[in-house]
């Protein structure tokens, strides 16, 4: 199923050049090994970053001008859900309005047409530039106090570049993609017990509260 919604939607993206993350869940990458099978067959051009945020994923499509991404993900779901966001060029989500019902008829019918040059496989370590452009935003007079929730999520990853920028208090830090503390999902307000009871205790600035693919 994996592969051939790869091969769906590198038929609708008319192949090009796709962007491929995912998050740290245990199938991650098994899927991520299916759907680039699959956009190899419809002739895409698949750059694979591996373990990243949702938003690097986003800025590795405008920066490098692809056609479009995948981000292997289930967001703020439990950890053994698992599943897809998809966007076209300048990182544009592709949406139920806007594609996704296509890219499902497409994939149902088995309608994409085989491709006589399968794509290429490449891989890109965009961290040390995502880091460069979120720095560019960091115009503080003081070092803020900062209690962060990364909930065992790729928020690691989503502020690396930028940690030493500010006095961090970091709560629920280690990769697992169970989600072995709290649900990643910091609208459901019972989460985000444990962060405000640490912002009150160190007197921080603030706290940030972190999903599972840290979008």
């Amino acid at each position: 199923l994996v592969t051939e919604l790869g091969a769906a939607f590198g038929f609708y993206q008319g192949g090009g050049r796709i962007v491929v993350g995912r998050d740290t869940r245990a199938t991650g990458a098994m899927f991520e090994d299916a759907l680039v099978a699959g956009l190899l067959s419809a002739g895409c051009q698949v750059v694979k970053l591996g373990v990243v945020p949702t938003p690097t994923i986003q800025f590795t499509v405008t920066r490098t001008g692809a056609s479009g991404a995948v981000a292997i993900t289930a967001s703020h779901n439990p950890g053994e859900w698992n599943g897809f966001k998809l966007c076209r060029a300048n990182a544009v989500p592709i949406s139920g309005a806007t594609g996704i019902m296509d890219i499902q008829k497409i994939a149902e019918a088995k309608s994409w047409k085989k491709c006589d040059r399968p794509g290429k496989l490449s891989s890109y370590d965009i961290a040390p530039e995502y880091g460069k452009f979120l720095r560019s935003f960091a115009k503080m007079d003081r070092k803020l106090k900062v209690v962060v929730d990364y909930a065992n999520a790729m928020g690691l990853y989503e502020i690396a570049g930028i940690t030493d920028l500010f006095d961090i208090v970091p709560l629920y830090d280690t990769l697992d993609g169970t989600f072995p503390n709290h649900e990643a999902n910091p609208l459901h307000l019972a989460t985000l017990d444990a962060i405000r009871a640490k912002v009150k205790e160190v007197g921080a600035d603030f706290g940030a509260a972190f999903d599972g693919d840290a979008d």
